[in-house]
């Protein structure tokens, strides 16, 4: 659920509202909009998904007390978030696989675990500030927009004359050019 969540904010108008209050708050009051009310509703939306995912942990722990709620939940949610990158609804998925997986490869104790936790919190500061998500996801677009550049370029012809790009079968109600995923980012 709260994957779904996070991939439509990225893609919706909220989301753009969101990237605006956390790119640049007084750019958002200067425009007179309801700063406060979006504050606030991202605040009860951001509870509402920690409620859910505390009463999904309390179904199946079966039993919760606030003695295990330590340190360690925390420094856990604060490395998955630095290593998988904070951006995309993907970064969480590529920290929790990093954060999660890597003690068990090596099958290490809890106490190892942690300091290797805190070692790869630490790597990924220093060598992706913006998380793995941000290293990869451009690379994984690249190979998607070749593939399509290639599709594309069959049906496309260049025009010498105005140096104009002209489809080849271009007739009556078909599209002379077709523009997607233009989007701007912030930071």
């Amino acid at each position: 659920g709260a994957l779904a969540l996070s991939w439509w904010l990225q893609r919706s108008t909220r989301g753009e509202r969101l990237e605006l209050l956390r790119h640049d708050r007084r750019v958002a009051v200067s425009l007179a909009l309801p700063v406060r009310r979006w504050e606030s509703s991202f605040f009860v939306a951001g509870a509402l998904v920690t409620a859910s995912a505390g009463v999904v942990l309390a179904h199946f722990v079966r039993f919760t007390s606030p003695q295990q709620f330590g340190v360690h939940y925390a420094i856990d949610a604060i490395a998955i978030t630095v290593i998988g990158g904070r951006r995309s609804w993907i970064g969480p998925l590529f920290g929790v696989a990093v954060v999660a997986a890597v003690p068990y490869l090596f099958d290490l104790s809890a106490f190892w675990s942690e300091v290797l936790t805190g070692l790869l919190l630490i790597g990924a500061l220093l060598l992706a500030p913006n998380g793995i998500a941000e290293l990869v996801t451009p690379r994984i677009r690249r190979l998607v927009e070749r593939r399509s550049l290639e599709v594309s370029a069959r049906s496309v012809s260049v025009d010498t004359h105005d140096g104009m790009l002209v489809p080849l079968d271009a007739g009556a109600g078909s599209p002379i050019l077709r523009v997607q995923d233009i989007s701007h980012a912030y930071g």
